[in-house]
């Protein structure tokens, strides 16, 4: 793919015409996306990953074929198991390692059952999350703020 940055600032339809690849790469994210849609059933997803699988043209691209041997029918077993239920949004590592650690904590305290000190406990964990956060400022009393010190010099006179 060749082209200077303005032509990066054109819409996408126009650039699908000079780079026939960059629609090809497009199709393949729209149909990617497409296989985690809310609302499908296991066996659609599953025959929309055969499709992709399968496409020619994907297998064709170097950067496709690999990206589409992580697909394979074990792992994708997995990806889409929040499917099956209903009202379940689909997780990423950040929020699973959070509700393991969460779940860890419920069970070493027999007292953290009921809400209200479920709902505690999260604030005491975000409490203790913020202070060791590297931007958290300890001192921020501390600050010197020049136009606090004008309008007290102010009210002074």
């Amino acid at each position: 793919m060749t082209g200077s940055f303005r032509d990066f600032q054109k819409p996408i339809f126009i650039r699908a015409k000079r780079e026939p690849e960059l629609k090809l790469f497009r199709q393949f994210n729209r149909q990617f996306y497409r296989l985690f849609e809310k609302g499908i059933t296991k066996q659609c997803a599953h025959s929309r990953r055969t499709r992709m699988v399968n496409n020619p043209a994907y297998q064709a691209n170097a950067f496709l074929a690999k990206s589409l041997k992580k697909l394979s029918k074990d792992k994708f077993a997995h990806m889409i198991v929040f499917l099956g239920w209903e009202n379940v949004d689909c997780t990423n590592n950040h929020v699973e390692r959070n509700n393991r650690v969460f779940r860890m904590l419920q069970k070493t305290r027999y007292k953290r059952r009921k809400d209200h000190t479920i709902a505690k406990a999260l604030e005491l964990d975000l409490y203790a999350r913020m202070l060791k956060h590297p931007l958290y400022e300890h001192n921020f009393r501390e600050r010197h703020i020049p136009f606090q010190e004008e309008s007290t010099q102010k009210m002074a006179a």
